[in-house]
């Protein structure tokens, strides 16, 4: 929040890709004091955690072509690299995060 907040003071409101992504909007949307509003409307586009980056891809080419992109956890090899994001990790730690046992 605090990155958003000092180097994209231009951001006023923002949503989230479903379903991750919507927590962590509504998070921040408290944290930030910002409206969320809708796809075509935003100013910031978040999820949670971006794999190959296909979701955040279509979402902005669609309805938010304007929008900056953040997401938490951004996998190396992401084909889409979001304008903000907090933790680059391998494949390994996804999924231990979600819990599969692969």
């Amino acid at each position: 929040a605090t990155i958003i907040k000092e180097q994209y003071p231009q951001i006023k409101s923002l949503n989230g890709i479903e379903r991750g992504g919507k927590i962590l909007a509504l998070l921040l949307s408290y944290k930030l004091d910002m409206p969320i509003k809708p796809y075509s409307e935003c100013d910031l586009l978040v999820d949670d955690i971006m794999d190959g980056g296909r979701t955040m891809k279509v979402h902005k080419q669609m309805c938010c072509k304007n929008a900056i992109t953040a997401c938490i956890f951004l996998r190396a090899s992401s084909d889409f690299k979001p304008d903000i994001s907090h933790i680059s990790a391998p494949l390994c730690f996804h999924i231990a995060l979600l819990g599969l046992d692969l």
